[in-house]
């Protein structure tokens, strides 16, 4: 937020803040400089907004709603899973229960050959699943439902990897804060951490003179771990100063590589230049789209492949 109010002058050689641009609408052209940096990184074949999920994990906050993994437990004559709530896009599913290694599952159309005839299928045509070979199908309906054919005649565990919607960017500074020396923890009064959507990563930012929400974009911060609760939360290293108890703020952290967070700073600053001038702003943003298509994609691409080098096949002598 800092960055970007530098970048469209906003900040005085005094250190007045410019008030044209409220806290809210800062945040908010940050949320959408995030939303469309991860559109682009998708569409680049990235895998950095990609994780991995278990149908035995645990269940996870995810903001919008308390989601538990089971829902995509591959389930005897079920044929339709709830997929998570940041859910975008399914790059794969895998059984991880033992005794269905041969089980496979391939992307289809609602049009194809293939899926209309396994959908025609009852329970009783098809065999068994454990220790068989099989390739069952599968198509995403709506927003985040996973439809299966043919129908699952077993039960087992699976582990899926998909692309998920970045949680919003927020700053948070409801309550005061306590810190203790050479401890990790750090523990909320008159919070709502949870509640407000908080998610790690995040830093944090203690007041030791003054209540003013000031940074220094040259300084490092304490990085927030986990949420553990509405009050309570864990540090990545312990706190180094003498116990503290005040005001603060948690902002959250992008999730890309912190060298590019510059680069979303620029973005959410041409952002805001929308309310001074419209023209302005979209030549910014121009000339911010050939950056990240000669500079942040390629990098963003290339750091995500680690192949070995190519070597002759060995054979024996």
């Amino acid at each position: 937020m800092r960055k970007a109010r530098f970048e469209v002058d906003a900040i005085r050689a005094s250190g007045v803040t410019s008030a044209l641009w409220s806290d809210e609408e800062v945040i908010d052209a940050a949320n959408t400089a995030m939303d469309r940096a991860a559109r682009l990184i998708r569409l680049a074949g990235s895998n950095i907004l990609t994780k991995f999920m278990k149908s035995t994990d645990s269940s996870v906050d995810l903001v919008t709603e308390v989601y538990s993994p089971s829902s995509f437990k591959m389930t005897e004559s079920v044929i339709d899973y709830t997929l998570p709530p940041d859910f975008v896009r399914l790059e794969s599913i895998v059984p991880t229960t033992d005794g269905y290694d041969g089980i496979r599952f391939h992307p289809a159309s609602l049009t194809q050959k293939g899926w209309i005839d396994q959908s025609v299928l009852t329970a009783s045509d098809v065999s068994t699943i454990a220790g068989s070979e099989q390739i069952f199908y599968y198509t995403i309906i709506g927003a985040r439902t996973l439809r299966i054919r043919p129908i699952v005649t077993s039960t087992f565990d699976v582990e899926i990897l998909y692309q998920y919607r970045p949680a919003k960017l927020l700053d948070y500074s409801t309550g005061t804060i306590k810190l203790t020396t050479n401890s990790t923890t750090a523990h909320g009064v008159g919070v709502t951490w949870v509640t407000s959507g908080i998610q790690v990563p995040a830093e944090l930012h203690v007041h030791l003179v003054d209540t003013d929400h000031t940074v220094n974009l040259s300084s490092v911060y304490p990085r927030i771990s986990a949420i553990i609760s509405e009050t309570d939360a864990t540090l990545s290293r312990a706190w180094p100063s003498e116990p503290y108890s005040g005001a603060y703020h948690i902002s959250t952290v992008p999730q890309l590589p912190e060298e590019h967070h510059a680069w979303l700073a620029q973005v959410t600053a041409a952002i805001m230049l929308r309310k001074v001038s419209p023209d302005l702003s979209k030549a910014a943003l121009e000339d911010l789209d050939k950056q990240l298509s000669l500079e942040v994609q390629p990098e963003i691409a290339i750091r995500q492949v680690q192949e070995s080098l190519p070597v002759d096949e060995y054979t024996l002598p």
